[in-house]
């Protein structure tokens, strides 16, 4: 996993945090899949949870810094490292509650459902993520910019509309000045 963090770091500035942490849930839901079906018995056991392990942790390893990498949009410099704990604040409680309850469905129903109902779960968030639509990025900036003005900031600017036909506010690059 360290591996692959390292050798993919820029890959959420390439092609994008959304598509990359719907493609990771991807391979993670295909590595519970494989998981699943080895200890269902339809595979051989060791081989099986083997693979399924290695292709789960491929996904794993692309889909938090992707989501990290969502969860700073838009966020102010100064907040970030708030936006950072929160969103790491409710994937380890995910990590911690999910054992429990998969624990409860795996004593009702068999280890392999245990993999099987995580697989879907994780193709869930993966259709969501891979089907919505980007924030365009004009009206973003004319609304963070009209809050800014709100707040009094001089970092505020013209307060146009670009669909108004108003002035477009320059894209913020790096720090505000």
């Amino acid at each position: 996993m360290v591996g692959l963090r390292i050798v993919g770091a820029r890959l959420p500035d390439q092609i994008g945090a959304a598509q990359l942490s719907g493609t990771a849930l991807i391979v993670s839901a295909a590595g519970l899949l494989v998981s699943g079906i080895a200890v269902g018995g339809l595979v051989p056991v060791g081989a099986g949870l083997l693979v399924g392990t290695v292709v789960f942790a491929a996904g794993v390893a692309f889909t938090f810094p992707a989501i990290m990498a969502m969860a700073v949009v838009g966020v102010p410099p100064r907040e970030r490292g708030a936006v950072v704990g929160t969103a790491g604040l409710f994937v380890d409680a995910a990590f911690g509650i999910s054992p429990a309850i998969l624990g409860l469905l795996a004593s009702a129903s068999g280890y392999p459902s245990t993999f099987l109902v995580s697989g879907g779960i994780a193709l869930v968030g993966a259709v969501r993520l891979l089907a919505r639509r980007p924030v365009r990025p004009s009206l973003f900036e004319w609304w963070s910019r009209d809050a800014a003005a709100r707040r009094g900031s001089a970092a505020a600017g013209p307060r146009r509309c670009p669909a108004g036909g108003g002035r477009r506010p320059r894209r913020f690059v790096g720090r505000r000045t």
